[in-house]
Parts: C-alpha cells; sequence; structure tokens
C-alpha cells in the first residue's frame, strides 16, 4: 500500500474512533470505560502499535490504563503509578518520540511488555489551568509519519471527552443533589420513589418511606441566626447520611423536612433505623454547642400495606409524623406504636 492509500486509511480509521469514544461519553459513563476506548481506538487507528496505555494524574493519583492488541478482556483494571505529591514522570518529552531513553517514559513503560520496541508518545492537553493530565503512549516496532499525528488527534480527543464526562457528572449529581445539605433533592427522591414502587411490585418486596421534620426549627432560627439554622439542617443531614445504607435515599423535602426511602425494609427494620436518628439528633451538640440542641419528630409508612402508590405512601407517612408531633414531638409515629426510648436493631 503506497503512501498516500496508507494515510487515508489511517485518518479513516481514526475518525471512526474518534466517533466511538465520543459515543460513550455521558453522565452514567465510568472513567475506565472512556479510556479503554481510547486505548481500543488508538490500536485501531495505528496498525503499526502493538499496544497502548494511558497515564492519567486525578484526585492526587497517577492512574496507568493499558491494553494490548490481542486482549480479549473488556476493561483491564489500572495500575497506581504515584500517589500524593510523588511525580515520577519528569521529564516529559513536548513531542513525539521513537525511543525509551526518556526517564520518564521509561518509568510509564516499566512493566509493559514493549521489549526493545519504539514508542509514541503524545501529552493530554490541558483541558483545565491546572496543565497537563495525562500522556497517550503507544509501542510497537515502527510508525508512519501520519500515524503520531493520529496519535496526536486521538490524545486531544481524549483530554477533551475525559474532561466532557467528568462535567457531566457533576452536573447530573448537582442536579439531584440539595446544594446546602448535600442530600438528594425533592425530585430525585420522588424519582426514586416511583421506580422502587414498580421494582417492589414486580418482585413482591417491601420497603419504607421515612418522613422527618425539626422540631422548633423557627425558634432555632430566632435564637441562634439563619445561617445557625442552615447548619444544623447540614448537621442532621449528616447524621442522615451517615447511618444510610448505600442502597437508601436520604433527601432535602422542604424548608426543616427531610424524606428517606428503604429499600428492602420492614415497619420494624424503619423504626429501627428512625429510632437510631432521632436518638442521635437529640444527643447530638450543634456547633459544638451544647445549648444548641434540636430535636426530629418522624413518621414512617411501608409498602404495600400502607400505600400501593406514592401519594399514598407519603399521605400515610405525613399523618404519623404530625401525630408524632402533636403527642409531645421528638418521637417516633408508626401505626400503632408510639416511641421515644426503644432503640432496636435494623
Amino acid at each position: 500500500m503506497d503512501g498516500p492509500q496508507q494515510s487515508t486509511c489511517t485518518w479513516e480509521r481514526l475518525g471512526r474512533a474518534l466517533a466511538d469514544v465520543a459515543a460513550h461519553v455521558h453522565p452514567d459513563a465510568p472513567v475506565e470505560i472512556i479510556i479503554d476506548r481510547v486505548l481500543r481506538g488508538c490500536l485501531d487507528a495505528l496498525p503499526h502499535a502493538e499496544g497502548a496505555c494511558l497515564v492519567e494524574q486525578r484526585d492526587g493519583t497517577v492512574w496507568r490504563y493499558q491494553r494490548h492488541r490481542d486482549q480479549e478482556t473488556e476493561v483491564q483494571e489500572p495500575q497506581v503509578l504515584a500517589t500524593g505529591n510523588q511525580h515520577p514522570f519528569q521529564p516529559w518529552p513536548d513531542e513525539g518520540i521513537q525511543a525509551t531513553e526518556t526517564e520518564g517514559v521509561t518509568r510509564v513503560l516499566e512493566d509493559l511488555p514493549t521489549g526493545d520496541a519504539n514508542c509514541l508518545v503524545a501529552g493530554l492537553p490541558a483541558t483545565t489551568a491546572r496543565g497537563r493530565p495525562g500522556y497517550l503512549v503507544v509501542w510497537g516496532w515502527f510508525f508512519e509519519p501520519d500515524e503520531y499525528e493520529a496519535l496526536e488527534t486521538m490524545a486531544a480527543h481524549a483530554a477533551h471527552s475525559l474532561h466532557a464526562a467528568a462535567l457531566c457528572r457533576r452536573f447530573a449529581q448537582e442536579a439531584r443533589t440539595d446544594g446546602l445539605t448535600g442530600a438528594f433533592n425533592y425530585r430525585h427522591f420522588m424519582d426514586s420513589l416511583w421506580r422502587e414502587i414498580r421494582r417492589a411490585g414486580r418482585f413482591r418486596e417491601t420497603f419504607a418511606v421515612v418522613m422527618v421534620d425539626v422540631d422548633n426549627l423557627k425558634e432555632y432560627n430566632d435564637r441562634f441566626g439563619h445561617l445557625g439554622g442552615s447548619a444544623a439542617l447540614k448537621a442532621i443531614a449528616e447524621i442522615l447520611l451517615r447511618n444510610a445504607r448505600d442502597i437508601d435515599i436520604i433527601a432535602k423535602y422542604g424548608g426543616d423536612e427531610f424524606s428517606v426511602l428503604l429499600p428492602n425494609t420492614s415497619i420494624d427494620g424503619a423504626l429501627a433505623f428512625a429510632q437510631r436518628m432521632r436518638v442521635e439528633v437529640q444527643a447530638h451538640q450543634f456547633e459544638g454547642d451544647a445549648a444548641r440542641a434540636l430535636t426530629i419528630s418522624i413518621g414512617i409508612a411501608a409498602y404495600p400495606e400502607d400505600g400501593m402508590d406514592a401519594r399514598g405512601l407519603l399521605n400515610r407517612a405525613d399523618a404519623r409524623l404530625y401525630r408524632a408531633k402533636a403527642d409531645g414531638k421528638n418521637r417516633v409515629g408508626r401505626p400503632t406504636v408510639e416511641t421515644t426510648t426503644e432503640d432496636v436493631d435494623r
């Protein structure tokens, strides 16, 4: 194959590879999947490459992802090359090289089956003010001139794809999170509740809804100011989040209310959870001041016995919450038991 035909073929393959990487950028895409598509794209676009790796510095850790041409597994676990302030990758070349004498490149390729192969190195362009985020490396016995150009293009596309995916995840998280407390917001809670109703109905399982109201928050605000009240809401959210399982949904429901979704939990399990939360909030010293005390009242409802849809469950939990407040606050309302002291294992 002559030069122009080789070049055309390389760029056609590169175009398909770039499109494949872009198709995997979305809020739910793991970083490992995007990087694996980048490495696959390198091997598809560069016919003489025997393997590829991407080195990325993220959250204080330097990671190395790699893929070989004959690798059959979908995604290979990354290796940690450095943590903290360690950065063994200097000096880095600013341009492509076809050698491994550079100290940084030698360290990156350590333990990889490159043998005496030549390497091409391309830096991932900086997408933030923090500088260059990583490098893309391929190795093989020889390369055509246009293959380095293709690698540079893939490196730039990889950097922007990873940055775009991070932004997608950030925006998706912000869209479902309450900005003050870090708990989920009302919209995400309702979406999760409807999904859980469909799931529990299909598999004939149970779950519980817990409504939490902060007692006397207005008086607390009057005494300690609205900033103090906001800090108290954040602290209560932290207590709820700290005691929740990974599958539980803790959400800010209203001005001084939280809602909790407990999958695979009976009414008794929800009572145990609620009692622990009530006791912990009562014992908490807000902002480290014993004089800053708050309590919570709680209402509980369980699917399917208390309701088969979101409105029925929330209305039942709300009714029990307001009954708990009417009975003196700082208690848990459930079908037949109003309690303030017992704490049961969930």
